[in-house]
């Protein structure tokens, strides 16, 4: 996968679309992404609130490799700075945009090969 264009509409939800992971992850993923895109002035609680659901949930439902916690850690870290920049008074939001969008997309590409948890099996919610 390439960097995302960040200035192309719903950029990443296309990437999401193409990357060819279990729905599940899909689904978790999603709202995060959305609000990393679109998130303006005065946004920034509801773009932690959904990464830190993201993270979450992704830590609940698979198993984790190291590489899988580090992708997940960076992504959270660049939302919750994006998430501060919005929030501040003299909001600018397109400088953090790009290093969130860019640690989404890899996150994206190191859950690829995720395995879902044996809570997450034992709900029938497996791939």
């Amino acid at each position: 996968m390439e960097a995302p264009n960040v200035k192309g509409k719903n950029a990443m939800q296309n990437i999401l679309i193409a990357a060819d992971i279990p729905p599940l992850i899909a689904t978790i993923l999603r709202p995060w992404i959305n609000r990393a895109e679109t998130a303006t002035y005065g946004m920034g609680e509801i773009v932690t609130a959904d990464a830190k659901s993201a993270t979450n949930s992704l830590r609940r439902r698979l198993v984790l490799t190291p590489a899988m916690e580090i992708a997940i850690d960076a992504a959270e870290t660049a939302s919750v700075a994006l998430a501060r920049s919005l929030s501040q008074a003299d909001a600018i939001d397109t400088p953090p945009r790009s290093p969130a969008l860019t640690a989404l997309l890899e996150l994206i590409k190191t859950l690829r090969g995720a395995r879902p948890s044996e809570s997450t099996v034992s709900l029938g919610l497996g791939w």
